[in-house]
């Protein structure tokens, strides 16, 4: 049987974060280490992610940068405004007219895989719905696509939804009959070191009796383009910790704020450190207290590694799940608006409640066990010749 191709259609930028084509790259090494051959198209938004991506041995297509942002504003305006009942809410986010970015896409899966294109097209893009992937299903196999939301319609034969308490009726009337749902935190995918780490940090964290916050590991994404990590850092300087304890503070490689983060952090009345760009998160993690982070992909890795966190809700696409993990225990969380009093009282909340953290280490890392991936590539290996894909000789 010659090798299965899996092609990912994701981005990331300044605005979109890193998330969508990060877990699209554990998944590509999930499939990788069963054989496929898997690569990715993504368009060269600022703060992209190519070199990254390359750098773990992965092929990259590269779509041209979009216009302005006031463009792709009404880009996407104007192709909502055709179809209001299929439109997406972040549809300005492709930078382009939707059709383009098909055309594109299938121009070039048709150069490089031929007519019958790739057995799988995974899509992890909040700006793309049903419109675009009816475009391009019957020039590949099979259509995985991996939502957050639930909010929109989707022309696929998998979908993936990694949030914590979705429900597979979420989708009822969004995606065909007949199309596998993955839904829930146990499909979360994470790479390999986080299950790696998990034994060595749960254990860390039972035999610690969790006698406080030592070591703080201050996290907001890949790109964090409203420096919320330097307003984390103003309520750090002014809230009751100890002078022994020790921050790290981790940037993504897009982040515009690092100098400025710098100057903080070595303003700050206990030890600090700043790194940018970093391979070894689950490490940093495992050695954490506690963190202080956003929502996304690193909450999965966190649960995972029974790392309490206070997350920062950040986006309103976000408070459903959110919201779920604090009512469970998981995880505290902090807005926007009153980040400064919600650290402040956080920080309190520890020193009042001993347990506090021993509990959300418990129940996050019930939540997560670190075999999402495999879950998925289990999933795909068993379902793809069932949702249409032919064996290939």
């Amino acid at each position: 049987m010659s090798q299965r191709c899996a092609v990912f259609r994701a981005d990331a930028s300044i605005v979109m974060g890193s998330g969508h084509v990060m877990r699209c790259l554990t998944l590509a090494e999930a499939l990788a280490a069963e054989g496929w051959q898997c690569r990715f198209i993504t368009r060269l938004h600022r703060g992209h992610l190519v070199d990254w991506v390359r750098s773990r041995g992965f092929d990259v297509h590269c779509l041209p940068p979009p216009p302005s942002e006031a463009v792709a504003q009404t880009l996407g305006g104007a192709q909502a405004s055709d179809d209001l009942e299929s439109a997406c809410t972040h549809e300005s986010w492709l930078g382009v007219a939707w059709q383009d970015d098909a055309e594109a896409t299938l121009d070039h899966l048709r150069s490089t895989c031929g007519e019958t294109g790739p057995d799988l097209l995974v899509v992890d893009h909040y700006a793309l719905d049903e419109r675009w992937e009816r475009v391009l299903a019957n020039g590949v196999g099979a259509i995985l696509c991996i939502d957050d939301l639930s909010d929109r319609r989707h022309h696929c034969a998998l979908l993936l939804d990694q949030n914590l308490g979705r429900r597979a009726q979420d989708y009822d009337n969004l995606v065909p009959d007949g199309c596998l749902r993955m839904v829930g935190a146990r499909y979360a995918l994470l790479r390999e070191e986080f299950r790696r780490w998990r034994g060595l940090s749960i254990e860390r964290r039972q035999s610690c009796g969790y006698p406080g916050a030592a070591r703080i590991l201050v996290n907001l994404g890949g790109a964090d383009p409203d420096n919320i990590t330097g307003c984390v850092l103003s309520a750090l300087a002014i809230a009751d910790i100890d002078g022994e304890t020790y921050v790290d503070i981790v940037l993504g490689p897009a982040s515009p704020w690092r100098r400025r983060v710098e100057e903080q952090a070595a303003a700050l009345p206990c030890r600090a450190a700043v790194s940018v760009g970093v391979n070894d998160m689950a490490q940093r993690m495992q050695q954490a207290d506690v963190a202080i982070g956003a929502a996304g992909a690193t909450t999965w890795e966190r649960c995972c590694l029974g790392l309490p966190a206070l997350v920062v809700a950040i986006a309103d696409n976000q408070r459903l799940f959110l919201d779920r993990m604090a009512t469970r225990g998981i995880a505290c969380v902090a807005e926007l608006a009153s980040l400064e009093r919600d650290i402040l009282a956080f920080f309190d909340g520890i020193r009042r409640d001993p347990g506090l953290l021993y509990r959300m280490s418990e129940r996050a890392a019930a939540e997560v066990d670190g075999l999402g991936a495999d879950r998925v590539v289990a999933e795909l290996t068993r379902t793809l010749p069932a949702a249409g894909l032919p064996e290939r000789a």
